[in-house]
């Protein structure tokens, strides 16, 4: 079992190196695609930055989903208990 944990450890982190490699590349050109394109009000830039602010939200987004969700069902289950306890004290009283 942990021979095959190490395995995927090992795949993970050579396939991440790898990707971080194509992803650096890249950074260049789209900086200068931006440049190029600053000086007009409709160029690839504006469509760029609307990108990077949509992919900034979304994980937020998501986060306070699970957080809403997870507080919810935390307070049910207090209710239930708490519930639970005064019936119990009452039939033990």
């Amino acid at each position: 079992m942990k021979l095959y944990r190490f395995l995927f450890l090992l795949i993970f982190f050579i396939f991440q190196l790898a990707i971080i490699s194509k992803t650096n590349a890249q950074c260049a050109m789209c900086r200068a695609t931006i440049e190029s394109s600053a000086n007009t009000q409709q160029g690839k830039g504006k469509g760029v930055n609307s990108g990077i602010l949509y992919l900034m939200v979304i994980p937020y987004l998501m986060a306070a989903g699970i957080g809403y969700f997870w507080y919810k069902q935390s307070t049910k289950e207090t209710a239930k208990v708490n519930f639970l306890e005064k019936v119990l004290k009452k039939k033990l009283t």
